[in-house]
């Protein structure tokens, strides 16, 4: 499994990097992750790779690969989307944060949706702090990983509000698996004539 995680530095993308990696090796899978562009600090654009099967050769997603790009702001989904694979699943909040002396792209999240990306609405988050681990929760009906290994990640990537953190991540993870991902699923298996329902997802997993 391919994954791309991007977005602008301060929003947490290290660490959502970090928890995806500490829960696929707590579930006994080879891992390899990488930060291989942008600076991490607050207002550069940041991109992490995680990668992890029964073995992993390489930290890095070759272009055109990627399995799930999740983005953390809608303009760094379309900077790093030549990473997503045809019949890969793209993701990303709704946040917008302009860049530095540019204009924003008009209709972004219409054109992101045309090219068959979930479109998280994360505007309601009171605490930004927090976009993380919701965000991760959102794609983790996704991966092959059991909800109390992802519990006990939470509890090794973070030393402060870790309460907080694993509530976040249950709301995520509560309104991923739900109609969007459906949806992402007949675009990805078209032969379906109609929604795929959870235990459908679970067996296509």
């Amino acid at each position: 499994m391919n994954i791309v995680i991007c977005g602008v530095g301060g929003q947490g993308i290290l660490k959502a990097g970090e928890l995806i990696s500490i829960c696929a090796m707590l579930s006994d899978f080879d891992v390899k992750k990488s930060e291989v562009h942008g600076m991490a600090q607050r207002g550069g654009s940041v991109i992490t790779f995680v990668r992890f099967s029964h073995k992993v050769y390489s930290p890095t997603v070759p272009v055109g690969e990627g399995d799930i790009l999740l983005s953390f702001e809608m303009l760094e989904a379309l900077r790093y989307l030549k990473y997503l694979k045809k019949e890969g699943i793209g993701i990303s909040s709704n946040i917008r944060i302009k860049p530095a002396g540019s204009s924003y792209p008009e209709n972004i999240e219409r054109d992101l949706q045309k090219r068959g990306f979930v479109i998280v609405d994360c505007k309601s988050i009171k605490d930004m702090r927090f976009l993380n681990t919701y965000i991760t929760g959102f794609i983790s009906p996704l991966l092959p990983f059991e909800e109390n290994m992802w519990l006990s990640s939470i509890e090794k990537v973070f030393t402060k509000s870790i309460e907080e953190n694993k509530n976040m991540f249950l709301k995520g993870r509560r309104d991923g698996d739900s109609l969007y991902w459906r949806r992402a699923f007949n675009r990805r298996y078209r032969k379906h004539k109609r929604y795929l329902s959870g235990k459908e997802i679970d067996r296509l997993r």
